[in-house]
């Protein structure tokens, strides 16, 4: 499959069934892990080492995120769980700075393609969404600027995101430069859905 397509229906039907073992972190990071697999190559390089392939990475990364482990905390709790070392054909544990290296050159687009798959897999069935938006600064410069000019910094990046309240999914985002209304948002992430 050529990198720049998302995969169809039939492909996505191909994943691998998750065997519902009662186990919801198996069960988590097994579907990342086929989700992965359709999105990532295997490898990031023909010249790399080849130890460990991308969907590997990937699914220890969102077991990671899932947590709210820190990096060395996930190979820890990695190297005592051989369920998921056999779930995830591990043949032997990435050092924690593999997954901190993978984590930044990981790009957007990747996140938005597995995004993409989900959204294809679990549709919307009901109509009960969150909604959010919030405002921050680029940088603590910023911060320290207009505290030493007493003012107030009147454009911010306003980002704003709507989850699906069932399956805790990502339905729409956007990222704008503000002050603006949430009410515009409101309507083009209804329209979105």
């Amino acid at each position: 499959m050529p990198r720049h397509e998302t995969p169809s229906l039939y492909q996505l039907s191909k994943i691998e069934k998750v065997d519902l073992t009662g186990n919801m972190m198996l069960d988590f990071v097994l579907t990342a892990y086929n989700y992965a697999k359709l999105t990532f190559k295997m490898y990031s390089s023909q010249y790399s080492k080849q130890k460990y392939t991308q969907p590997q990475l990937f699914a220890i990364l969102a077991y990671k995120t899932y947590n709210k482990y820190d990096y060395r905390n996930t190979i820890e709790n990695l190297k005592i769980s051989t369920k998921l070392q056999k779930a995830l054909k591990l043949k032997t544990i990435p050092h924690y700075t593999t997954i901190q290296k993978f984590f930044k050159k990981l790009p957007v687009k990747k996140l938005n393609q597995i995004n993409t798959l989900l959204l294809q897999h679990f549709p919307v069935s009901e109509c009960y969404f969150s909604l959010d938006g919030t405002g921050f600064t680029n940088s603590y410069s910023d911060i320290y600027y207009n505290n030493r000019t007493k003012k107030t910094r009147r454009s911010y990046i306003k980002n704003h995101i709507t989850v699906d309240s069932q399956y805790m999914l990502i339905r729409h985002y956007n990222a704008i430069k503000g002050p603006k209304y949430d009410t515009n948002f409101a309507i083009s992430a209804i329209r979105a859905i």
